[in-house]
């Protein structure tokens, strides 16, 4: 689980590079956004969560 941060970082910065790559299709680029969004939500709460116990 230590491991977690980095892993979604650097799903996060792929994700980031494939929607600069893409950027005339504004679909996966909008996409690729919410995701990043999404998966920093759920790092925040488990982060969250695992600091509270």
């Amino acid at each position: 689980m230590k491991f977690l941060p980095i892993i979604v970082g650097v799903i996060a910065a792929v994700l980031l590079l494939i929607g600069h790559l893409v950027q005339s299709l504004t679909v996966l680029n909008y996409i690729g956004t919410l995701l990043v969004i999404v998966l920093v939500i759920i790092l925040a709460r488990g982060l969250s969560e695992r600091s509270s116990v």
